[in-house]
Formats: C-alpha cells, sequence, structure tokens
C-alpha cells in the first residue's frame, strides 16, 4: 500500500511539474496583422507588426529579403522598415529565439509597381518631385561663363562649378539632363520607375551640363572619364571643377560622377527620390569604390602606365616612401593590401613619394595605378634596432672602453648617442655592434643606438674609476728589551 502511495504521490508531483514548465518557456511568435499589406518594391517605408511572442527578435524577413527593426514597442507590436524586394505576394516572418512565426494570411505583403504619391527609395514621391522641380527651375537663374581660349583655367573649373551648384535642391531624374537643362528622365526598374514623369538631372546629365559651355561630353559617366580630359589628379591635388568618378566595386564598370567643390566637397545629382545636393567626398570613398577623377580640357596623348619602379625602405609603423621610376606624373592611386591611397606628398615624372600605413617587418607589394596601367613594386618595412645587453657595463672615466651590443635588427644602425651626444658605432651583424666610450664625468649615462627606422631603448652605461690601492699597514715596532 505504501508503494502505491508513493507512486501516486509521484505521479501527481509530476503532473504538476509539466504545466509549470511549459508555462515557463516563451511563445513562439504569432503576426495577427500588418498596418499596410503592400507597398512599392523599393521599400524603406516604415510598418508596424502586430501579434504576440515579440521577445527576444532575431530577425525580420520580407519573403527572402532581410528587414531592419526599427524598435519594439511591446511583445505584440514591433516596427520595421520595409526592404527592396522584386514585384512578389510574400510572407512576412518573425523570429525569436522560440522559433519563426507560421505563414497566415494575416502576414502577407505585396511589393507592386509604384505610384506617383509612392515614397521613392524612402525619399520624395514623383508628385513631390513635380512640385519641386518646377519651384527650382522657375528661380533659376544663369551662370555667367568665362573664355577658355587656351583650354583649362582655374576660372574656367570654378564656372563649371557655379552651374553645377546653380541647380541645388532640383530633384534626380534618371537620364535627365543635357547641356541647356534638365529635361524629363527615362523610367526604369532600378528606383527611378517613376523618373520619365520628373523634370531634372542624373549624375552624369548634371556633369555634362556644368562643362557644356566648354566641352561635349556624352551622358554616360564612364565615357566621360576618359573623354573629359587627359589629366587625372589625386585626390589632394583635386580643385573645383574636376569630375570625380566611383563604382560600385573595384574592378566594375563607373557608375557615378560627381563635380567638384573644394574643401573635401562634391555637387551630386544622387539617386532617384533625392535632390542635386553638396555632399562630402570622404562619405562616397568610404561606402562605394573611388576610380579616379579628371580635370576637363587638359590635353595630351594617351600616356603610359607607371614602370621600372623602385621603393625606400621604411619603419614597420610606417611613413613617407619615396618610389623611383617612370611615368609617374599623373599616378591616382596607390594600393596596399585593403588600403588605398589617393593623396601623396610629392608627385613628379619620375618620382613619388606617399605615406604608408604600418605593417610588419618584412616586404609588402604595393600597386601604383595611373588612368592607363598599374604597376608593383616590394617595398622593405624594417624594425627599429633593439639593444638587449651591454659589455662590459661600466668603465673608467678616461674612456677608451669597447662595449658590445647584442640585440636584434642592428644592421641597419647608423649612430648611437651617449646622453643625447653622437657616437661612431660599428656594426659587426645584425645582432652585435661596437663602440668605444669617450671620457665622461663619473655616473650613470644612456646608450642610445639610433637608425632611419627608429631608436633603440637606452642601455645604461657607468662611468667609475676603480679605487685606489688600500696602503699595507706598517709593521709595529718591537718593545725594546
Amino acid at each position: 500500500m505504501k508503494r502505491r502511495s508513493a507512486l501516486f504521490c509521484a505521479l501527481l508531483v509530476l503532473g504538476a511539474l509539466v504545466p509549470a514548465t511549459a508555462a515557463a518557456a516563451a511563445p513562439r511568435p504569432m503576426i495577427t496583422g500588418l498596418s499596410t499589406h503592400h507597398g512599392a518594391y523599393w521599400g524603406g517605408e516604415q510598418i508596424t507588426i502586430h501579434g504576440s511572442g515579440f521577445t527576444d527578435v532575431r530577425e525580420v524577413r520580407f519573403g527572402a529579403s532581410w528587414a531592419p527593426v526599427l524598435s519594439i514597442a511591446s511583445p505584440s507590436s514591433l516596427t520595421v522598415r520595409v526592404p527592396w524586394h522584386d514585384y512578389a505576394t510574400v510572407d512576412v516572418r518573425v523570429r525569436t529565439g522560440a522559433g519563426r512565426s507560421r505563414r497566415s494570411a494575416a502576414d502577407r505583403f505585396r511589393f507592386g509597381r509604384p505610384s506617383m504619391t509612392s515614397p521613392i527609395m524612402g525619399g520624395w514621391t514623383a508628385r513631390q518631385e513635380q512640385r519641386i522641380s518646377a519651384q527650382v527651375r522657375a528661380k533659376h537663374h544663369g551662370v555667367r561663363t568665362v573664355p577658355a581660349p587656351h583650354g583649362w583655367t582655374p576660372a574656367v573649373g570654378r564656372t563649371a562649378l557655379r552651374r553645377a551648384q546653380s541647380w541645388l535642391g532640383l530633384p534626380y531624374s534618371w537620364a535627365g539632363g543635357n547641356g541647356s537643362g534638365p529635361t524629363r528622365g527615362v523610367c526604369v526598374h532600378n528606383g527611378g520607375d517613376l523618373d520619365c514623369h520628373v523634370i531634372g538631372f542624373d549624375c552624369s546629365g548634371l556633369a555634362l551640363y556644368a562643362w557644356s559651355p566648354y566641352r561635349s561630353l556624352a551622358h554616360f559617366a564612364a565615357t566621360q572619364k576618359g573623354q573629359a580630359g587627359r589629366f587625372h589628379p589625386a585626390i589632394g591635388q583635386l580643385v573645383p571643377g574636376d569630375l570625380v568618378f566611383f563604382s560600385g566595386s573595384a574592378g566594375s564598370q563607373i557608375s557615378h560622377v560627381a563635380v567638384y567643390a573644394g574643401g573635401g566637397l562634391i555637387v551630386e545629382a544622387p539617386e532617384s527620390g533625392h535632390a542635386v545636393r553638396t555632399s562630402r567626398l570622404s562619405d562616397l570613398v568610404a561606402y562605394s569604390h573611388y576610380s579616379g577623377a579628371t580635370r576637363p580640357l587638359t590635353g595630351g596623348a594617351r600616356g603610359r602606365g607607371p614602370a621600372g619602379l623602385t621603393a625606400s625602405a621604411l619603419p614597420t609603423g610606417g611613413g613617407p616612401v619615396t618610389l623611383h621610376g617612370a611615368n609617374l606624373a599623373n599616378v591616382t592611386a596607390v594600393a596596399v593590401g585593403s588600403a588605398r591611397i589617393y593623396s601623396f606628398a610629392a608627385r613628379s615624372a619620375g618620382r613619388l613619394v606617399v605615406n604608408l600605413p604600418a605593417h610588419r617587418a618584412g616586404t609588402a607589394t604595393i600597386a601604383v595605378s595611373n588612368p592607363w596601367g598599374t604597376a608593383h613594386v616590394r617595398v622593405g618595412y624594417v624594425a627599429a634596432p633593439h639593444a638587449g645587453r651591454l659589455s662590459p657595463q661600466s668603465g673608467p672615466l678616461a674612456g677608451g672602453t669597447t662595449v658590445t651590443i647584442t640585440g636584434r635588427h642592428l644592421a641597419g644602425v647608423t649612430g648611437a648617442t651617449v646622453d643625447g651626444h653622437p657616437l661612431t658605432v660599428v656594426v659587426v651583424s645584425d645582432t652585435q655592434a661596437r663602440l668605444t666610450m669617450p671620457a665622461h664625468a663619473a655616473g650613470a649615462v644612456a646608450i642610445t643606438l639610433q637608425s632611419p627606422f627608429g631608436a633603440a631603448d637606452p642601455l645604461t652605461y657607468t662611468y667609475a674609476d676603480p679605487a685606489p690601492p688600500t696602503a699595507s699597514p706598517s709593521p709595529s715596532p718591537s718593545p725594546s728589551s
């Protein structure tokens, strides 16, 4: 009887624990509705998802497209930004630590064709663009041009810049613009589906308008780079009016052009839903691939790529390197691994000085490019000397002691100092160097080895004359007898 009672009690306890454990587990998320069930395929709008179990949210997807979560108001409500997705009707799914929401009619979202009142790429609607375009065009005034009898001049570049700036605030329109001003664009399925209803500029249309009094340019950014001029300045050499070019990734075709405005700024027509604006060049370099610049009206035949390169060595901490070779006057970029450098301390036909980043001791291959080619050269990174041991560590005040220093990276040592005063050094090997100590007052001094790639940590040497010999005591006289 006791056995049955014990078993019965155990079952009761187990039965009580199972519901408690289930109650403690987080519920699987469920979607009961969306604030809107349709939108333009380019996304960008904010919508609210209603339901339950919205705790520990890991991700939200519209079909296969990931959507950024903007806020979670409560376990029953969260706000997301609709992602880009081609025309389709998809399920919205919420995933938490407890699992993924089940599909239902309540989570359906339709990506459809945009209307004139759809926010374009998260910006204006086409209807707003039409209204803003009309306002900007009504207020626009022309820019007085200066003559260009001998090709490019600073005044010509500034004139081209002012022409681009005169249309700040005008909406973007894909394929819009010509030498006379803004035009209707072309409706194209890349976010510009409504641009044929909008009078404006695209990026290359703005560039060709800016330079139209002086140069006839194609309405295509990739063509404009080689067509506008033969001189291709580095970023550090840009002046107002220069055209700067970008692509989506290294090696891909140029897809964007802007007019340099000075002070690290550019004037650009960015994309549908936005206006001609002033932007920071560094922002574009950060998220797209910089493809160089062109100074319109500059002449000269097609050039040659860099050749015959040699390079000086530099410290592991990085710094200026001098490259010698041929065809360096139009170098536009130097690449070290994934780092790309566009400005130079000095540049001429046979010499280029560029600041390279830090690198471990050894050699690194750098790529040097101009508009017509790329050449590679190996650059040596040399570690600063390391002094580990001094022998002997002391000597007389009169000097003349030969001291041996043992360490690493000593082959490049060019000299030494004793408390800041120069001293000649003899390099025996990469691990050993010798020097002769000069006369000095009594006390400790610091010996520092120097090289073009840095200085070693100092070692201490002590000047001290040996103590005079102690006189032997005189024998005591014998007591007289």
